[in-house]
């Protein structure tokens, strides 16, 4: 669905701050929200200095609760080879495990929702063009429930050619021993090193499980967080510069010890073959989860055996996943397939199960998969 239908000028100064577009009622399955931003070039350098920054947000608002993802980007002529002169936003609303059934953050609504765009200025005078926003629509997909450490909902966001910072709204579905995983990817093309930064949950530094640079170009990290606070929050990632693409992938789940809440985290990375590591730090009640960045010309395929992929941000040559195991399987082994190659880096661990008495190691498949001839 377009939130614009046509091609808007902006025009941002100190005396016209902030520029938002018309709410448009959205379906409750909203599973993306997209915006396209003009960037000055040689050709088209519009009234926009390298010193003058907008803050972007998607807004998706239920029953009059924001739910956003934002970034930042600053004007001046681009000359980067990797993307195009478009700033791009890309937002995937939560998706939230309930009562055995996954269902998208918009089917929560129970008097309205609405999707927009809030353009603000940070600095300086800015004029340019709103291409596009749209949002897309699907089922929420199917997920394996689980009755000790459990997956409960999934957010997150892409950003092009910001300035080096990206939030996502996460809503938690449960309230039980809740903990999030945090996966923050980001490309520079112009080769900038050290730059993989932070992440924070409700403003609340989360604990770095793995931060890995496999070139000047390509990093990516992981984070964790006990004590995951229930209701919309703010994760902010946050790196040094404005890399090319940077995304920004958030799981929780439940049922996790709130002491220790994850084991020994294993990390793996490569240019080509099947992206894999072994986590042997797991129990049967324990939730194995992972994170993968891949940069190359081909394809990041399935998740492999066992696993469900629970989150997923692909622009093209740059993708980003993740995707959780039950313990109960006996097996640590995570994979993905790809197609091609130019760099992948893998991280995972277990989310460790709360010490909660009689817990047993058994799961089921979600109403929305009875179909699927499967038992753990």
């Amino acid at each position: 669905m377009d939130l614009v239908t046509v091609i808007t000028p902006v025009s941002l100064s100190a005396a016209n701050p902030t520029m938002q577009t018309s709410p448009v009622a959205v379906d409750p399955l909203t599973d993306e929200i997209k915006v396209r931003i003009q960037l000055p070039t040689t050709l088209v350098p519009l009234a926009w200095t390298a010193s003058a920054a907008m803050r972007v947000t998607l807004v998706l608002k239920i029953d009059g609760v924001e739910h956003i993802a934002q970034g930042q980007v600053s004007g001046g002529v681009r000359t980067r080879s990797l993307v195009d002169a478009n700033y791009v936003l890309v937002y995937r609303p939560t998706v939230q495990m309930v009562n055995g059934a996954t269902r998208r953050i918009g089917e929560t609504s129970r008097t309205s929702i609405t999707a927009f765009v809030r353009l603000e200025r940070v600095r300086g005078t800015i004029a340019t063009n709103l291409l596009s926003a749209l949002t897309t629509e699907s089922a929420a997909p199917m997920r394996e429930s689980h009755n000790s450490a459990a997956y409960d909902a999934d957010s997150s966001a892409e950003e092009i050619n910001g300035d080096g910072i990206v939030s996502v709204t996460h809503t938690p579905a449960g309230t039980d021993n809740l903990a999030a995983f945090a996966h923050g990817a980001r490309l520079e093309d112009s080769g900038l090193t050290g730059q993989n930064g932070t992440m924070t949950y409700d403003g609340v530094a989360m604990t770095e499980l793995w931060d890995i640079e496999v070139s000047a170009s390509y990093q990516a990290a992981g984070y964790v967080k006990a004590g995951t606070p229930t209701g919309a929050k703010t994760v902010t990632y946050t790196t040094g510069t404005g890399p090319d693409y940077k995304t920004i992938i958030v799981v929780t789940a439940t049922g996790v010890h709130q002491t220790t809440p994850n084991g020994t985290a294993v990390t793996a990375t490569g240019t080509t073959g099947t992206p894999t590591v072994t986590v042997a730090d797991f129990g049967p009640n324990d939730l194995i989860i992972d994170g993968i960045m891949f940069r190359g010309t081909g394809a990041l395929g399935a998740a492999g055996a066992n696993q469900t992929e629970q989150a997923r941000q692909d622009q093209g040559n740059w993708k980003c996943a993740a995707s959780t195991k039950l313990g109960s399987v006996g097996s640590g082994v995570m994979t993905w397939a790809i197609t091609g190659g130019f760099n992948w880096i893998l991280g995972a661990f277990a989310f460790k199960a709360a010490a909660v008495a009689g817990i047993t190691a058994k799961s089921y498949i979600t109403r929305q998969a009875v179909n699927r001839a499967a038992t753990y």
